[in-house]
């Protein structure tokens, strides 16, 4: 199948990607030639993947072919087609042609206010109640140390209040590239089941550092409230004799 006058209409690629046996020619505005590969990925996934070369020339050995897309058949969804494929194909919708990136931050962020939900700050919720990690155990012996005073102190002197709210540090961007690749097949397949057992997943794999996240809390809300009395007490003792100063002041110009 070969398209060689301005892009590819979307209606015509869709319906090579459902029922197209051959690779898929495109002839560029620079009288480039792509042409278009499918290839099976798992049971219900689709790779997508291309190979350019100049006008006047053929394919050779050592024309590299780049990935360019997944489709989904059971959904009729593509995904990731960037570069030759948005090049070549009109009107694909933005949902198509988003980057990896984008997926990447997006369901990071979704599995954060999933964690996030479940937890509620409390630590309750946990299945835990104690740090048993020698890791986590010295983590928050150090912070108790040295860490706390420092941070409380800097809250202090901006005029802002500690933020003991949890918030879950879920990042998929952090993974090895495999991982992200199956991750993101899983997604595109089952968004809502992928982001469910990718919630508890996260929560079962984490809990200690979680608790660990709320014990460090309580810690800086005391280094805080320790400061903010101390200072408060300071400044009271201040106040109470500056009035008496005033008046001695006051009494003796009108002496005079």
């Amino acid at each position: 199948m070969s398209k060689s006058e301005g892009k590819i209409p979307r209606k015509d690629f869709f319906a090579w990607l459902r029922e197209g046996a051959e690779p898929l020619q495109f002839v560029g505005e620079t009288k480039s030639r792509t042409t278009f590969f499918k290839l099976p990925h798992g049971e219900n996934a689709v790779y997508l993947f291309s190979a350019t070369w100049p006008a006047g020339t053929g394919i050779r050995w050592n024309t590299p072919f780049e990935f360019c897309g997944m489709y989904f058949p059971e959904a009729q969804t593509l995904r990731l087609a960037e570069f030759d494929v948005a090049r070549a194909v009109d009107a694909l919708e933005a949902e198509e042609t988003r980057s990896a990136e984008h997926w990447l931050r997006q369901i990071s962020q979704r599995v954060n206010e999933r964690v996030g939900q479940q937890i509620a700050n409390d630590r309750n919720r946990l299945s835990i109640r104690k740090l048993s990690k020698p890791e986590n155990l010295q983590r928050l012996q150090s912070f108790k140390a040295y860490g706390a005073r420092r941070r409380a102190a800097e809250i202090f002197l901006k005029g802002d209040m500690p933020d003991t709210e949890y918030y879950s540090r879920y990042a998929l961007q952090g993974f090895p590239d495999d991982r992200q690749e199956d991750a993101l097949v899983l997604y595109f397949q089952n968004a809502e089941r992928f982001l469910e057992e990718e919630t508890q997943s996260y929560i079962s794999a984490n809990e200690e550092e979680i608790l660990l996240t709320f014990l460090e809390n309580d810690v800086l809300l005391e280094e805080y409230e320790a400061l903010a009395q101390a200072l408060g007490n300071e400044q009271a003792c201040r106040t109470h004799e500056a009035p008496q100063h005033t008046g001695e002041m006051e009494f003796g110009m009108a002496m005079a």
